[in-house]
């Protein structure tokens, strides 16, 4: 599948507008209605207000009627009783208003007809009593005055308008109590429907960020799958991703690519049947040392790896763990080896054969020079036997130059063998202070050796020994300024363990090489002009590493300060009263109580060994105050030399 394919399986559609826009024009119909609801309520309002108007004129026309007539009834009398003239116009007056207040364009009263009837008979009963008067008949105009059937038409006139009036007053009522009914709950619809627009826009709003923020989401989880997909399919090694049960669940190219299968054919296959990495019994995670999402061990050497056709070639496995909500899934990453270890094998057979074409000759060179030396061509002039003896000296240290090369290779593959039997700890000790005579006379050092009276049998290889100490001792000479002198003794701790130690006065170990003081070419101090070349410490630490050996730095750094010497001891206990006795050899120097007149005693880190041999002791770094020899001591092991 290509990256365009994979981004069409993995493309997120974008969030949509439309059904918001929808949701928004629903909103909008829904305020166009309540503002339509709203303008009928305005209109119910105008009418009530001009029903209230009309009311009041119809009330204040009764009122202006009733008015009239007392100020009609009032003229009417004042004309019986005086007889005078302005009486009766002011009478003719109030008639002509109550015409007219009867004739308004105002809307009646329900029960205007009978009012009007009263009126015409009220102004009947005053029009017959003017009549009488005006013809000179006073009693009789009085009588009707005093006739109560005028009094009655008055109040039956009084009493319809009250009841037209008190109707007209409990309608006008009831309308506004149904205004104000209406009016409030417009308010409260509206209030709610402002409320509920903006909750809804607000709602929308953020329904559509989140909608966004989840697609922008989505958008990166696709490109950075993508990116790891790319990633994963692009790298030259083979990776595979396996479950918490042990079953495959995908690998990428470069996998399919070395092991010649697809990855649909291995998806839920178990991860044994490509390369073991989990052996023996018990759940996945046990069998390859997960615990609480931590691997035990996160790589794997030369590890057979099966092909599709039955071929195996050999890999190194990287272990990762990858937490995920379904358990921790493992990451394997194989990586084919075959070619560097073709590679390694021709380089060191390359090795081995120069370094045996090389020793050869040299062997014959060395037995020349000392038969010269020995006189056997003649006493030598004093020029030519200094020449003869520097070359001898070059000679035996290109020898031994070869010699840790075939070492280091012996011990690399495993073809290193040790001849083990009984022998005398103080003859290892003599052959090398034998063995570096003559660098340390040409160094114009003091070498002082000493050892005890009594046997020291041990159970050992007697060359390894001393190839071993004569190693340490060449390193003391080449790094000890002129005139220091050199000690090698052998002692008993009190503990049942022998100890071979080297004291120089030499510059010590810097701190940050202290990791590489057994690594092959390396050297503390590359440009000081002194001789070396960082194999004979490399073959001491991996000749001690056969033998499980392992340097433990005793103090923060081997030479934290000028006078502080570092002792380097390789030690086997020697149990009492019994032969198979363990040696230790190591360079030490003299050195310094600490502040408080102690020995500094602080572990360090172990050194990377060899991982195949005997059980043995430890390899560490001790400083020792004045006038006490430096020796390196570790733990007494029991068992036979094997």
């Amino acid at each position: 599948m290509t990256a365009g394919e994979r981004w069409s399986a993995w493309q997120v559609r974008g969030p949509r507008a439309w059904p918001y826009m929808a949701v928004a024009v629903l909103v909008t119909m829904a305020l166009v209605t309540t503002l339509v609801v709203q303008r009928n309520h305005l209109q119910r309002s105008e009418a009530l207000r001009a029903a209230a108007e009309r009311s009041f004129a119809r009330r204040e026309q009764q009122a202006d009627l009733l008015s009239i007539l007392r100020d009609a009834e009032s003229a009417q009398r004042g004309y019986l009783l005086t007889g005078d003239p302005s009486f009766l116009r002011a009478y003719r007056a109030t008639r002509k208003s109550i015409a007219q207040c009867l004739a308004s364009p105002a809307k009646p009263f329900a029960s205007a007809p009978q009012i009007a009837g009263l009126v015409a008979m009220r102004i009947d009963i005053l029009d017959r009593a003017v009549a009488l008067a005006q013809a000179g008949r006073h009693a009789q105009a009085v009588a009707i005055v005093a006739d109560r059937r005028g009094r009655q038409v008055m109040n039956r006139l009084w009493r319809t308008i009250n009841e037209a009036m008190g109707r007209e007053t409990k309608g006008n009522e009831d309308r506004r109590r149904d205004a104000s009914t209406r009016r409030n709950r417009l308010y409260r619809s509206t209030l709610l429907a402002g409320a509920g627009t903006m909750l809804l826009f607000g709602a929308l709003y953020m329904l559509w960020q989140r909608r966004r923020l989840r697609h922008a989401r989505q958008v990166a989880d696709v490109e950075a799958a993508a990116r790891h997909t790319t990633i994963l399919d692009s790298t030259i090694d083979a990776i595979l991703i396996v479950s918490p049960a042990g079953s495959i669940e995908t690998m990428n190219a470069a996998a399919c690519t070395m092991l010649g299968y697809r990855t649909v054919e291995m998806r839920g296959r178990d991860i044994n049947t490509i390369v073991n990495i989990a052996p023996g019994e018990g759940s996945f995670d046990q069998r390859v040392g997960l615990r609480n999402g931590e691997l035990g061990r996160s790589y794997l050497s030369d590890r057979p790896a099966r092909q599709r056709d039955g071929q195996v070639i050999p890999v190194d496995v990287a272990l990762g763990v990858m937490r995920l909500p379904g358990g921790d899934h493992l990451i394997v990453s194989l990586r084919d080896i075959t070619e560097r270890k073709r590679v390694e094998n021709a380089k060191d057979e390359l090795i081995s054969t120069v370094s045996h074409e090389l020793r050869t000759p040299l062997t014959s060179v060395v037995g020349s020079l000392g038969l010269l030396r020995a006189g056997a061509a003649g006493t030598l002039p004093p020029g030519a036997a200094r020449l003869v003896e520097i070359a001898d000296s070059n000679s035996r240290r290109l020898i031994r130059l070869i010699n840790d090369m075939l070492d280091i290779e012996r011990v690399e593959s495993g073809c290193l063998t040790f001849d083990r039997g009984l022998i005398d700890l103080r003859h290892v000790v003599e052959q090398a202070c034998t063995g570096s005579e003559g660098l340390a006379r040409g160094s114009g050092l003091e070498l002082i050796c000493e050892v005890p009276d009594e046997p020291v049998p041990v159970h050992g290889d007697e060359g390894r020994l001393v190839q071993v100490v004569g190693n340490l001792v060449s390193n003391a000479i080449r790094v000890s300024p002129a005139g220091a002198p050199v000690r090698i003794d052998l002692v008993a701790d009190g503990r049942g363990r022998a100890v071979v130690r080297v004291e120089d006065r030499g510059p010590g170990v810097p701190f940050q090489f202290r990791q590489r003081i057994f690594g092959r070419f390396e050297r503390a101090f590359p440009h000081d002009g002194s001789a070396g070349t960082g194999l004979g410490l490399a073959a001491f630490g991996l000749v001690c590493g056969r033998r499980r050996g392992h340097p433990v730095h005793r103090r923060p750094g081997l030479c934290p300060r000028p006078g502080d010497h570092p002792a380097l001891r390789r030690h086997r206990g020697r149990g009492a009263g019994d032969s198979r006795g363990r040696v230790a050899a190591g360079r030490g120097n003299a050195g310094r109580d600490d502040a408080r007149g102690r020995r500094p005693d602080i572990a360090g880190q172990p050194a990377p060994f060899g991982e195949h041999g005997d059980p043995a002791g430890d390899l560490r770094h001790r400083a020792f105050p004045p006038g006490r020899r430096g020796g390196l001591q570790g733990r007494r092991s029991g068992g036979r030399d094997r």
